[in-house]
């Protein structure tokens, strides 16, 4: 018998500023049916409200594709060790960011042009850059547009494994006296 290792992760979502949201999303979470029991919590990170999962790996693309079917505006999903690149939704919903989102199978041939077709279709409507690499897909856009483009992806039975957000870094070039 094979066990799967349990990890925390970090699922930011939009809309929970109300106790009757946050109780409405526990309850969602309680009804998905696995063979593992989902233990979700709330917690607060730079004043950010954020859902606290501990689940299998393996059953985060599912516990992903259940939120996005149920309409929950994902904008970040991060291991549990990298909560430090967790922003705050509410003042920065317009603002162009960079993320990287990292998808299961993005070598298979089949999954890659699924991602076409919707990377295509989501910037034919939505102002966004991305380029595909063997791993992730880098991707600028406003983080209303991540959160469509997971439901997207999420509901057309793509695994998303991760939606991470970085910070562009100023490249500093080092030079040397002679």
């Amino acid at each position: 018998m094979f066990l799967d290792k349990y990890e925390t992760f970090i699922i930011n979502i939009g809309n929970l500023s109300t106790w009757l949201k946050r109780r409405h999303l526990l309850t969602v979470c309680k009804q998905l049916q696995s063979s593992q029991a989902v233990q979700a919590e709330f917690m607060k990170i730079r004043q950010q409200l954020v859902l606290k999962v501990h689940i299998p790996k393996c059953n985060l693309p599912y516990f992903i594709s259940f939120l996005s079917f149920h309409n929950y505006p994902i904008y970040q999903v991060l291991p549990l060790s990298q909560k430090e690149f967790i922003f705050q939704t509410d003042s920065n919903i317009e603002a162009m960011m960079h993320f990287k989102l990292k998808i299961d199978g993005l070598q298979d041939v089949f999954i890659k042009d699924k991602i076409i077709d919707i990377m295509q279709y989501m910037s034919h409507q939505e102002d966004i850059n991305y380029i595909l690499t063997s791993q992730y897909i880098d991707i600028s856009c406003t983080p209303q547009v991540i959160s469509k483009l997971i439901h997207a992806l999420a509901t057309k039975n793509i695994d998303v494994l991760g939606a991470n957000y970085r910070p562009k870094v100023s490249q500093y070039k080092h030079s040397t006296i002679s």
